[in-house]
């Protein structure tokens, strides 16, 4: 599965918020399945959340969520 690349402005939005490199793609899948309201939107954004979470351990995961909510509530 091909994955999207997050552009240069989220790239800086996380990186001033402190996200690992390796937790953009992530990230950025977690922020819209919490912010879309589209139902295509949200199943590919879940679909590459499950995706790049294959591979993280628990707590990779657990600091990508809580990131995602710190962008959306800051």
């Amino acid at each position: 599965m091909k994955t999207p690349i997050p552009n240069q402005t989220a790239k800086q939005e996380l990186i001033k918020n402190n996200v690992p490199e390796h937790l953009h793609k992530l990230v950025t899948g977690l922020i819209i399945c919490i912010t879309t309201d589209f139902d295509y939107r949200y199943e590919k954004a879940k679909e590459i959340c499950d995706y790049e979470s294959l591979e993280l351990s628990d707590k990779d995961i657990k600091l990508a969520q809580n990131k995602a909510l710190s962008i959306i509530y800051s």
